[in-house]
């Protein structure tokens, strides 16, 4: 089962996770999104630092309708 918390304020759902690259993990809170798509977004800083392996770019639509390339990991999810 997945526990999590729930913000009135800011009207979002947060559940912890552990990102990890086989060996190094780093863990975090994760806000949940209604409309995922099987991505994880993270800070840059968090696919640096654990030395994630590079899979691609990939656009986005952004929620005012324009297109963006990100770069998207490889990584596990507990």
């Amino acid at each position: 089962m997945i526990l999590g918390d729930y913000d009135r304020a800011k009207n979002e759902v947060t559940i912890e996770i552990t990102v990890s690259n086989g060996g190094r993990a780093e863990t975090f809170a994760a806000v949940l999104d209604t409309g995922f798509t099987g991505h994880l977004m993270t800070p840059q800083s968090v696919a640096d630092d654990l030395q994630l392996p590079r899979a691609e770019d990939t656009p986005v639509i952004l929620g005012d309708g324009r297109v963006s390339v990100l770069s998207t990991y490889e990584t596990e999810i507990e």
